[in-house]
């Protein structure tokens, strides 16, 4: 790498922070000097105004010569082509670079591609379009953007793995509106409780009905597929070791008694359907259908 064009941009940065730095110490003094003194006990004195007057000036006038050199060098600074073989090269040097190249995807891209890091000095429309492409890229994205929505969800359209390197309200959001996205989501949200139950729906009373009635009448092959299709989306994505925990199953099945079709083992069923039955809610129609079901399967 060409260490002139390094310290080049390194100097643009430097110069420039430390000018926008001085003009905004400068404003806060001038506006000190040129509001309105309150009507109080206590106003500010007409010294004080004046030293604010002075230190504006004088940061005004350091902010001037920080940009001299800027000035100076402006028709040799780097130009993109030199950027993009300097990022190439070493990818956390866009940091450096001027705003308007941040916003060059062709330069975002060749520091990621060096450094996936260099992520978090891209801009946000840029960071869109980056993880949009690659969604597995959201990981290295600055706290702040991995809280945007619109972020988020390009990276996920692109790769749903990505949900896992976002924080847990974010996340759960998501998993609201598309349950599947479950099993992308980290350990620690996969098995609350507490949170799944919230996902469960309340069942279709009238749907229950209806499914009795057809299965009273031994026509199991038009019903089953039904039935089915009224299990809780969710609990097709939790762990295995929420599925073999029955006080959990009781309290899912209790909200929703499809759930009953998703019982890891007969031992749980066995404990669910105990269970309902003390608090006297008879699910033995259900329990005959996931029988024949279950007995339709082992014998295909």
């Amino acid at each position: 790498m060409n260490p002139i064009i390094t310290h080049e941009i390194k100097a643009y940065s430097f110069f420039s922070a430390l000018a926008k730095e001085n003009i905004s110490l400068a404003r806060i003094h001038i506006h000190f000097f040129l509001k309105n003194i309150p009507n109080s006990s206590n106003p500010p004195s007409l010294k004080n105004r004046f030293i604010s007057l002075i230190k504006a000036s004088g940061l005004a006038l350091r902010a001037l010569l920080l940009c001299l050199p800027l000035i100076n060098k402006i028709p040799k600074l780097p130009s993109k082509e030199a950027v993009l073989g300097a990022v190439s090269k070493d990818g956390m040097l866009l940091e450096y670079v001027p705003a308007h190249l941040k916003e060059d995807i062709e330069i975002v891209n060749a520091a990621i591609k060096n450094n996936p890091e260099a992520l978090s000095f891209a801009s946000k429309q840029v960071v869109l379009t980056v993880v949009g492409e690659n969604g597995m890229l959201l990981q290295y994205v600055p706290e702040d953007l991995k809280e945007d929505i619109e972020i988020v969800n390009a990276a996920i359209k692109n790769n749903p793995e990505a949900l896992s390197f976002v924080s847990r309200e974010v996340a759960s959001g998501f998993i609201i509106q598309r349950s599947e996205l479950l099993k992308y989501a980290s350990n620690d949200l996969k098995e609350d409780q507490d949170f799944i139950l919230e996902l469960i729906p309340e069942p279709d009373m009238s749907e229950w009905e209806s499914f009795r009635t057809e299965h009273s009448k031994l026509r199991v092959n038009c019903s089953q597929d039904f039935a089915f299709s009224q299990v809780p989306k969710i609990l097709k994505h939790i762990s295995l070791k929420l599925k073999e925990d029955s006080d959990f199953m009781v309290r899912v099945v209790e909200k929703n008694f499809w759930a009953l079709l998703e019982c890891a083992s007969g031992k749980v069923e066995k404990d669910v359907l105990d269970a309902m039955q003390s608090k006297g809610k008879d699910l033995s129609g259900l329990k005959k259908f996931t029988q024949n079901y279950k007995a339709r399967l082992n014998s295909a």
